[in-house]
């Protein structure tokens, strides 16, 4: 329990960090965020520090606890926005499974091309209904507690 605690109060740093970095972000980074609407909006820098601080803008925008938000992307693909997986897998109309991008949206379940499941911006829009009403569709959060006993802020 001390040790939980103790990785709860430091992820819970980490998130006042990441809000006072983006009160005070630089102008090169305000410069790469995106206006949070239009679909034309792209992310240039795609480094995990700055992703951070665009879904804290995010969360707090669109009131989803900005941990939930946080933790969901990472675990999901540690913040790797081109990445692809469950390839090894089947949809039931018997296409190949393709969960992709920062939230690796799923082909089978998801009807949204792979431009915007790769943006940082279009699939974080895409997101936001889901991470605020239905954070369970994704696993890691789903099975928070059995796969990250120790971890788990959930």
């Amino acid at each position: 329990p001390i040790m939980i605690n103790l990785q709860i109060a430091l992820l819970k740093m980490s998130v006042l960090v990441l809000q006072l970095t983006l009160a005070t972000s630089t102008m090169p980074i305000q410069q790469n965020m995106a206006e949070i609407e239009g679909k034309e909006s792209v992310l240039t820098d795609t480094s995990s520090s700055t992703i951070k601080v665009y879904l804290t803008e995010m969360a707090i925008k669109h009131e989803i606890p900005i941990e939930r938000m946080l933790w969901i992307a990472e675990k999901e693909s540690q913040w790797e926005t081109d990445r692809v997986g469950d390839i090894d897998k089947v949809c039931p109309d018997g296409r190949q499974m393709r969960a992709r991008g920062l939230w690796q949206i799923v082909n089978c379940w998801h009807d949204i091309s792979d431009e915007e499941a790769f943006s940082v911006v279009s699939s974080t829009i895409y997101a936001i209904p889901y991470l605020k009403n239905k954070p369970e569709i994704w696993s890691v959060y789903r099975y928070c507690q059995k796969w990250f006993t120790k971890t788990c802020p959930f």
